[in-house]
């Protein structure tokens, strides 16, 4: 065989080698994508799932769910209390617990 056919023959393996290699990292890489798109559709309807359950049961939870559910509603009674809060100080309206002045205690 000559050098150039030796060559030849050398730089073909090598594409070869190369375009396997690349196609394989391709592959890969759409596997990873397609992995992490799944586990995203799952977390979503993981989510769905307890807010489905939460309205459904949240008065009278399973035994397993009763802490968090209870969580959530003191949480969502927090939230409640607090965007009230925020409304009336938009409004100008204060609800902090100031203490009285002097001059308050007077009149």
């Amino acid at each position: 065989m000559s050098h150039y056919e030796q060559f030849k023959k050398t730089a073909k393996d090598t594409i070869y080698t190369i375009a396997n290699a690349s196609s394989a990292l391709a592959r890969r890489a759409k596997l990873t994508v397609d992995i992490t798109r799944n586990h995203t559709k799952i977390r979503r309807e993981h989510i769905e799932i307890g807010k489905k359950y939460y309205e459904l049961f949240k008065e009278e939870p399973d035994d397993a769910f009763k802490d968090s559910c209870e969580t959530i509603t003191t949480a969502l009674e927090q939230i409640a209390a607090m965007e009230k809060e925020l409304e009336d100080l938009k409004n100008g309206r204060c609800c902090c617990n100031e203490e009285k002045t002097s001059e308050d205690e007077v009149s």
